[in-house]
Order: C-alpha cells, then structure tokens, then sequence
C-alpha cells in the first residue's frame, strides 16, 4: 500500500472514529455544528490504542478539493501520486484501463469486443464481422504478436504461420 492509500486509510479510520462517537455521543457540540480546520479532535488507534490529539487542518488529504467545482455527472476524480485530478466520464462505449504513461495511470478505450474461431486446417486468414481499429489475436491461448505472428487490415487478420486443426483463435476488437 502506497504512503497516500495509507494516509487516507488512516484518515478514514479517524473520521469513521469520529463518527462512531458520534453515534454514541449523539449531543455532543462539536459533531453537530460544522467542523473548522483549527477544530480539536482525538483519534484513538483501536489496534495500538494510541492516541492522537490533532486539528482536521492537521489531517493529510492531499491536495484533494472538497468543493469539487466543476465536477459534472458521471466525472470520475482520481489521485495522480500528488494530486486530485478529474478524467471526466468518458463517452458512451468506452471504458476505463489502466496505464501508467497517463498521468491519473487511467484512460479511457473503446470498449472491446471479441469474435472467436475454430480453425480448420491450415487456415490463415479471420475474416472478422467488423472493420475495428485495433485487434489482438491469441491462438490456443497463447498471445500473438502484430507483425511477427499475424498482420491485421481491413477486418481480416492473417496468420504468419498456420493454425492446426481445431485451434481456438480469438480476436479482440476495439
């Protein structure tokens, strides 16, 4: 777990510490009104029972904006090692993947699709039911490589080499 997952782990217990007292100490003045960053709190640790006597100002969030202005329907906010950042919805038909070059390690894709073919033998070329972008290929489970083990163009994948017989070839589009 990162030092940021730990501090907001953290930071979740102590709120959840507070909330639990809360429930219990239901008249309290300071959990009913509005909580100011200069506001005192106790954290107790239930696994230590260490206590921490601390302001909510003093607590780590990040550079996270609980305003969230500008956020709209759907955004997803993320952390990107340093910051809050928002990737937005996405459109209809894409979904997320992880990627570390993007700077949230998150990003957007088409959504993918794939068509699946038993090989007769000897067979090299999928023709395929659409005209995707991009495909990968694995044949018997085993993952191809573009331009060594098969070329794609036009929604029809060639294979270098061919399958045998009953091979399970499945292509994933998007």
């Amino acid at each position: 777990m990162g030092q940021w997952e730990q501090q907001i782990r953290a930071n979740a217990l102590a709120i959840q510490k507070i909330l639990d007292d809360a429930k219990e100490i239901k008249d309290h003045p300071v959990l009913v009104g509005t909580l100011s960053a200069d506001d005192k709190i106790v954290i107790q640790i239930e696994a230590t029972g260490q206590t921490i006597h601390t302001t909510l100002g003093a607590l780590n969030f990040g550079t996270f904006n609980p305003s969230l202005a500008g956020v709209s329907k759907g955004d997803i906010i993320v952390f990107d090692g340093a910051n809050w950042i928002n990737i937005g919805v996405g459109v209809d038909g894409y979904t997320i993947e992880a990627d570390n070059t993007e700077a949230s390690g998150l990003k957007w894709v088409p959504k993918s699709s794939k068509e699946s073919f038993v090989a007769t033998p000897g067979q090299t070329i999928f023709n395929l039911a659409s005209n995707p972008a991009n495909v990968d290929v694995w044949v018997d489970r085993v993952n191809q490589i573009q331009g060594t083990d098969y070329n794609y163009a036009s929604g029809v994948v060639t294979l270098t080499y061919a399958a045998e017989e009953n091979s399970l070839v499945i292509i994933r589009k998007y």
